[in-house]
């Protein structure tokens, strides 16, 4: 053999061996990096299909491993923890050990399911799958397990956190949420949380505002001055049954018959009939029996009262003189709600108040005002929590 021949044979092993593992290598790469991974929204979609297939068919064996690979794979989702509550209420071996700290939140996003489906927006999953734990709203696990729940209720007494879960899971989210706020309901597991965190929101404080329209009727001496309309506005904070508020109000019209006042404290008494009023103070009022459609209340107050007696006209360069007074008040009434943050209020008050103070009006008493206002309760950030709740009841 020749020597060229050896060399050629040489150099075809040595580029064998060089060459053919870097397209291994190279072909091992390429079917790495567009190898399909499979993905929770894999497993979630074909779990949410094939468990209640392997129900309808009997083999419960077969759904259970398909929903502990579902929950080993994905976590203890929304819809892993609904399957796997029904699934253990109708074997009979639920216990309140499986319902983890979250299964509130897991409630509340069930029940988001149910109003898509009732509003028939379940097309809203289509851009928002991941939020849904990638199953299809009103899509077959959905229709399987409210049926299922329909189904075993029947099996658990009316008072059990067992018969509870199948209300809850057959589609009735809005009269559980009412349910757990009831005896012997707000006992159970999802009962303690759910009164937990609505105390914690209603407990959150909302801003108050208010216009009123009423009457002042001065009473003993100071009734000779006749009754006058006033107007006025609130503004404050409230937190839970109490309500802090500044309160602005104006009352207005001439007396009906004219009165002697001054001008300066040891000036003449000249007769008028001037009257324009002012009222600033700060009220407190605290709500009695909440638990009614309307809301008694008991107010207090304390501030500044006085009425000008000489206006001035365009052409008059004499400075107006007032009638000035402390007011402190007590009184109650009457809030009825017109809508979930907005009301309709009535209320009496009485007011201790003393004009002779400043030297310039000799009459004093006792004054009674009525008041007829329209306010509203706002916490934005409140009333979410309350509607992801469910809660129905008042939001004051």
């Amino acid at each position: 053999m020749k020597l060229t021949s050896l060399a050629g044979i040489a150099l075809t092993l040595a580029f064998s061996f060089t060459i053919i593992p870097e397209a291994r290598s190279q072909e091992e790469l390429e079917n790495m990096l567009t190898r399909r991974q499979i993905s929770c929204q894999d497993i979630s979609l074909n779990s949410s299909e094939y468990i209640p297939w392997y129900h309808q068919e009997g083999l419960m064996d077969s759904a259970l491993l398909v929903l502990s690979y579902w929950g080993e794979k994905c976590g203890s989702t929304e819809p892993v923890t609904r399957t796997n509550t029904l699934l253990s209420l109708e074997l009979h071996y639920f216990d309140e050990s499986l319902l983890d700290q979250n299964f509130l939140r897991y409630m509340r996003a069930f029940d988001s399911r149910m109003d898509l489906i009732r509003g028939e927006n379940t097309h809203v999953y289509n851009y928002y799958q991941s939020s849904f734990d990638y199953v299809p709203v009103g899509g077959k696990l959905d229709k399987w397990t409210m049926d299922l729940a329909s189904a075993i209720k029947a099996d658990y007494e009316p008072g059990s956190l067992e018969y509870l879960l199948c209300l809850f899971y057959s589609g009735q989210t809005d009269t559980v949420f009412q349910l757990l706020t009831t005896s012997p309901y707000r006992e159970t597991v999802p009962g303690k949380h759910y009164n937990e965190e609505l105390s914690n929101v209603l407990n959150l404080p909302s801003l108050s505002l208010s216009f009123y329209g009423g009457t002042w009727i001065p009473t003993g001496p100071l009734a000779s001055m006749g009754v006058h309309p006033e107007l006025g506005m609130t503004y404050g904070l409230k937190m839970k049954e109490n309500l802090y508020e500044l309160v602005l109000g104006v009352k207005f019209i001439k007396t009906p018959e004219s009165y002697l006042a001054r001008k300066e404290k040891n000036g003449p008494q000249e007769l008028t009939n001037d009257f324009t009023g002012g009222y600033i103070a700060v009220e407190y009022t605290r709500d009695l029996l909440s638990n009614l459609r309307f809301t008694p209340f008991f107010t207090a107050g304390a501030g500044y009262d006085g009425f000008t007696m000489f206006n001035t006209d365009g052409n008059d360069e004499e400075e107006t003189a007032s009638a000035n007074s402390y007011n402190f008040s007590i009184g109650g009434g009457y809030r009825f709600p017109v809508a979930k943050s907005s009301y309709l209020a009535v209320q009496a008050r009485y007011n201790m108040v003393d004009y002779t103070l400043n030297k310039l009006f000799d009459k004093k008493g006792h004054v009674v005002s009525i008041r007829l206002s329209f306010g509203m309760f706002q916490n934005q950030y409140r009333d979410r929590q309350l509607q992801q709740l469910n809660y129905q009841g008042s939001r004051k």
